[in-house]
């Protein structure tokens, strides 16, 4: 009788342990359920859930600018990467920040070519693009001429999506150098391109400077053949001088190059023969000039400071007995002989005692009495004096 007893006993325990465990394995499926709910679904079923659980398998898109690679601006790449060590507030050791010209002067001297390669395959602490290998050449160059074109320099970026090649076609048809040809002013290219390193004062080494005839004179020798060749195609002198092709600006045309040989020649003790429409532009706009202009503001002069006077005065010049801006010991001995003998030199030219020398107006005489004047005083009141 107690065995029965015990075999009944024991029978219920296991039906109660199973029971147990059935509705344990019930409860965690139904957790499991509504834990999942929402993200996956039948892909037969027309939800929204059901939708994204149909696509998961094959990946997430994630949104970029829009832009496909090779059609990027420079202002975007530089927003983009550059800025990191570029931003005209940075602390990042020798790179040049943006908007900072006296950072940039030097390097512009080197021409567009020399920083594109830095940029390209890497410079001291640069690294090649700028860490970002998937930029092209031409997005690459872009960055650049922002860049450059922010900081007092002047390049021409490339064209987004092949816009250039209409340009070089016609450069390329029969009646377009005999139209263009005249237009051509070496004394406009000249300021804009290759007054950075051959300007009256250039500290560059081996390179001819304008106005210094005994620079120019082995050189004009060789005629104005090789001269031309060598300022287009790019040039490395024997004593170590280098001259990029174009200047390093591969946006100017073949013309515009022997236009601004021709008048840096016939400045420096030469005379090479350009076309009259040429040679006559520049003349106009020295006739037109003292009629049209009108006193000149001290903002404006800053804006002539940094198109001309900053290659010189910049704050870090290494161009001996030359003042630098907001260097006042090198401005106090000048601020003293009063603003007209300022305005005199700067206008007309002047060599000092200790072997300074200042063209007339910076070398640029497209340049207004006014304009010097205001550049002038920009320069004083930036460096301990008041005009």
């Amino acid at each position: 009788m107690n065995q029965l007893n015990n075999n009944k006993a024991q029978g219920s325990a296991l039906t109660t342990l199973l029971g147990g465990i059935v509705i344990l394995l019930a409860v965690l499926f139904f957790l499991v359920k509504l834990a999942t709910s929402g993200y996956y679904s039948d892909v037969e079923e027309s939800t929204q859930s059901a939708i994204e659980t149909r696509i998961t398998p094959v990946g997430k898109v994630t949104q970029g600018d829009g832009v496909a690679v090779g059609q990027r601006t420079g202002d975007k790449i530089f927003e983009k990467i550059c800025i990191q060590c570029h931003a005209a507030d940075s602390n990042v050791p020798n790179a040049p920040r943006i908007t900072n010209n006296s950072d940039w002067a030097p390097r512009i001297a080197q021409g567009f070519e020399a920083m594109f390669n830095n940029a390209l395959n890497g410079f001291n602490a640069m690294p090649a693009k700028g860490g970002a290998a998937d930029l092209t050449d031409d997005e690459l160059k872009r960055a650049i001429a922002h860049m450059v074109n922010q900081s007092g320099g002047k390049f021409e970026a490339p064209a987004v999506g092949g816009a250039a090649a209409a340009p070089a076609a016609d450069n390329g048809s029969e009646s377009s150098p005999a139209v263009s040809a005249p237009a051509v002013d070496g004394q406009k290219v000249f300021e804009s391109a290759c007054m950075a390193c051959h300007n009256a004062n250039s500290a560059i080494p081996n390179v001819p400077r304008i106005t210094n005839n005994d620079d120019w004179a082995p050189r004009i020798k060789q005629g104005k053949e090789i001269l031309f060749k060598h300022a287009i195609e790019g040039f490395t002198g024997k004593e170590g001088g280098v001259m990029p092709p174009k200047g390093g600006n591969p946006g100017l045309s073949d013309d515009e190059v022997k236009a601004a040989v021709i008048y840096m020649v016939n400045q420096s003790g030469g005379k090479f023969e350009a076309s009259a429409g040429a040679a006559a532009a520049p003349a106009a706009k020295k006739a037109a000039k003292p009629e049209s202009s009108p006193a000149v503001s001290e903002a404006e002069g800053k804006k002539i400071f940094e198109s001309v006077c900053m290659v010189c005065h910049n704050a870090n010049s290494l161009i001996p007995n030359v003042p630098r801006i907001t260097n006042n010991a090198d401005w106090a001995p000048r601020i003293k002989q009063g603003k007209e003998i300022l305005f005199k030199h700067a206008i007309e030219g002047f060599t000092g005692k200790q072997g300074g020398v200042m063209p007339p107006k910076g070398g640029n005489s497209s340049l207004s009495d006014d304009e010097v004047k205001a550049a002038v005083t920009y320069m004083v009141n930036q460096s301990g004096g008041k005009i």
